[in-house]
């Protein structure tokens, strides 16, 4: 699943390869494969709906990272900022409990 999700990821860098300048059509062509990629893996639909949205966003705005910079290594870039915001957790390290044993239940 990990391995289609990244060469769907990796499909949709291509498509951004050429010209530093983003359209506006290449950018929600290149989001509808993504989110199409996230829903295969299982993605809740919000969720990708939430991140291609956001990607969408950090693309289409102004603020490109720079004259050099091309079209994918800004969509890189974009995929990149969001998915760290998205694995980030509010939730601490697991307890520091000295003297006693710490029980984990794993499930998957």
């Amino acid at each position: 699943m990990l391995e289609n999700l990244t060469q769907s990821f990796g499909r949709v860098i291509d498509r951004f390869r050429g010209p530093g300048k983003l359209s506006e059509a290449e950018v929600q062509e290149a989001l509808r494969a993504v989110r199409r990629a996230l829903l295969e893996a299982d993605v809740h639909f919000k969720v990708a709906k939430d991140f291609t949205k956001r990607v969408g966003v950090a693309l289409a705005g102004d603020d490109k990272l720079g004259g050099g910079v091309s079209g994918a290594q800004q969509a890189i870039h974009a995929f990149h900022q969001e998915l760290a915001v998205m694995m980030k957790s509010e939730v601490p390290a697991l307890p520091n409990n000295p003297g006693h044993p710490m029980v984990l239940l794993l499930a998957g």
